[in-house]
């Protein structure tokens, strides 16, 4: 499948993080246009997993960018204003992970009731690292209205909700704390490369050494063939699950200088 050629240990991310990170190093002293290449950089990363994808990242940026600004504007009913973000933040990671369940359980409890509803049941693919961007955008909306972030831009927040390293493998990163990284860029001989890489070399270790380990020698088998392993197998990889989908595989701990 095309999905596993972006995964972080492949030849086609080796290539695709070489020539952002070359640009990005040779820009790092023009954020007027380092920011514009790197949304550019993320959307392609982004797309390059399903181009509907990045309508739909477009689509979270637009919205939270909408919000963010409302509640910088508003004196009353803020709290409102607040819930109605993180509902609409919420309702696509809904849709897409649980549309299947709840519309199956709906017709069977209707069904029992001896109505015979008509709920089509759909087959959603789940968009790469859906939920990070979900709470990507709340964790905006959340520090614009405690004010521990100031209204971004709509560069910024495009950036902030697309940033590469973060988008489909996370962590979920504060407004507060990476916002102001990007308004306060290095110069190229000022980033400490030695943590750099080992940071990038930390990752890729854990990636291979232990994530990639864990899912071939219990966590695969588990989910494949359950009733061949005892409960505590089980038990021991639900946690580790998450490390083997592929919305999280390309996680390291990449961070900016």
């Amino acid at each position: 499948m095309r999905e596993a050629r972006m995964l972080f240990p492949t030849g086609t991310f080796v290539a695709f993080f070489v020539v952002v990170f070359a640009v990005s190093w040779a820009l790092a002293r023009r954020a007027a246009l380092w920011k514009p290449f790197i949304i550019a950089a993320s959307y392609f990363f982004y797309a390059f997993w399903g181009w509907k994808y990045a309508l739909l990242l477009a689509g979270y940026t637009a919205v939270n960018y909408v919000f963010g600004r409302l509640l910088v504007s508003a004196t009353r009913r803020r709290g409102w204003l607040l819930a109605l973000a993180v509902t609409v933040d919420l309702l696509p990671l809904a849709v897409f992970k649980y549309y299947g369940f709840l519309a199956f359980n709906l017709s069977e409890a209707l069904g029992g009731l001896g109505v015979a509803p008509s709920i089509p049941l759909l087959q959603l693919v789940v968009p790469v690292g859906i939920s990070f961007t979900t709470f990507r955008g709340i964790s905006y909306v959340v520090d614009v209205y405690r004010r521990d972030a100031e209204r971004a831009s709509l560069l910024d927040l495009s950036l902030f909700m697309s940033f590469f390293p973060y988008l489909a493998a996370g962590p979920i990163a504060r407004t507060s704390e990476l916002l102001p990284q990007f308004s306060s860029r290095s110069g190229p001989r000022r980033i400490d490369a030695t943590r750099a890489l080992y940071l990038i070399a930390m990752g890729l270790a854990k990636k291979v050494v232990i994530g990639d380990f864990l899912a071939r020698s219990l966590v695969d088998g588990v989910f494949s063939t359950p009733g061949q392993y005892s409960s505590l197998h089980v038990v021991l990889s639900v946690p580790r699950r998450g490390a083997h989908r592929p919305d999280v595989r390309a996680s390291s701990p990449v961070q900016l200088s």
